[in-house]
């Protein structure tokens, strides 16, 4: 395997998840989120840092595959 390959294709694979995610979630369901912000939890609650390392072992695991 090349190492080199496999770790560029990892960054791409987390990049467009990331871009994507920014996309979807940060400007077509804004207004979604805006409106139900009595449902979701508080700012500081949130599980963001769990959720960016899950990104990253997915990406892993999908540019491996």
């Amino acid at each position: 395997m090349n190492t080199k390959r496999y770790i560029l294709a990892s960054f791409c694979v987390f990049l467009f998840i990331f871009v994507y995610e920014w996309i979807f979630h940060g400007i077509f369901l804004k207004e979604t989120y805006l409106a139900t912000a009595s449902l979701w939890r508080p700012e500081g609650q949130s599980l963001m840092g769990v959720m960016f390392l899950a990104k990253i072992l997915f990406a892993f695991i999908f540019g491996f595959i």
